[in-house]
């Protein structure tokens, strides 16, 4: 969305501060970047902990013989000592003709302060993490991105095989791009790169869906003993159930597929509060798993061997 109306991006004279969810995200946008804006077409790198008090006072407190115009992007803004922390935010920084670009990786108190000063000279950029259940908004975006043409059965055949996130979607939408060029992708092309299927999704949504409880967990049990990273089927899993409460995508389409009317049929089986609890349950199994946590498997059994509640 921020991109979307920005052809090539334009920032104001004085300190614009970046919020992103992740460096992919970020090296896209710096991409856009409009190179004229700066001074000599030049944008100076540095990191957040090379700023020392005497470079900020001799660089941006001060004006040189040859003027101050150079403008500056510091990476890991997070970094920034203490110190340097509080002259900038004195507001005594000069910075008339130039931009300071501050790239941080996590929100932490002096991006918070910063958020709190309100004044014109400071701007503040947060670029959010797309939900779970915008897998295929974010897909779009990267393969637009890459200019490749995935056929339907291959996106979902991505989906399915490599967890959400937006490096791992990156990383194989790059290598797919370098490989197919112009050529449209189809899911026998993507099964030659990405090798076969190990862990069937489908089969997952299907059993979970149809209220198969005793074969779903015998699934994820087997899986997990096999060592196959469940991450991404639970993505998957939630992204599903997103989709049985709310069906919205669907009238976008003309003709529903397969997978489309099966999802059809099982939210007919669940009510709108189940599927809320469902979600947090999954979202509870994907924090087990993140953590190690070395009770998920007894968990798993258990709540197999028992009757099923969300």
């Amino acid at each position: 969305e921020y991109l979307k109306s920005n052809n090539q991006l334009e920032f104001e004279n004085g300190l614009t501060a970046f919020h992103c969810f992740d460096p992919i995200a970020f090296k896209m946008i710096k991409e856009k970047f409009n190179r004229q804006q700066f001074s000599e077409g030049r944008l100076n790198i540095m990191l957040g902990k090379e700023l020392t008090p005497s470079w900020v006072e001799d660089n941006l407190m001060s004006l040189s013989l040859f003027g101050n115009s150079e403008s500056y992007l510091v990476h890991n803004a997070e970094e920034i000592h203490e110190d340097v922390r509080e002259l900038i935010l004195k507001e005594s920084l000069i910075l008339n003709d130039r931009k300071i670009i501050l790239n941080f990786n996590k929100e932490d108190n002096f991006l918070k302060k910063l958020k709190k000063k309100k004044i014109e000279s400071i701007k503040i950029i947060a670029i959010q993490a797309p939900a779970f259940w915008e897998d295929d908004a974010l897909l779009g975006f990267l393969t637009k991105y890459f200019q490749v043409y995935l056929e339907y059965d291959a996106l979902e055949y991505l989906k399915a095989r490599v967890p959400f996130d937006i490096q791992k979607y990156y990383q194989h939408l790059e290598q797919i791009s370098l490989i197919f060029e112009q050529k449209t992708v189809t899911k026998s092309d993507l099964i030659e790169i990405l090798g076969g299927m190990k862990f069937d999704n489908f089969k997952l949504v299907e059993l979970f869906g149809n209220k198969m409880l005793k074969k779903f967990y015998d699934l994820l049990i087997e899986a997990y003993q096999n060592g196959e990273d469940l991450i991404g089927p639970l993505y998957f899993l939630q992204s599903h159930i997103h989709k049985m409460y709310d069906q919205s995508y669907l009238d976008k389409k003309n003709k529903f597929t397969k997978y489309d009317k099966q999802l059809i049929q099982q939210a007919k089986l669940w009510s709108k509060g189940d599927l809320v609890k469902a979600q947090s349950y999954i979202g509870g199994l994907l924090i087990e798993i993140k953590r190690h946590d070395p009770f998920f498997l007894d968990h798993l059994r258990l709540s197999r061997g028992k009757t099923f509640k969300l």
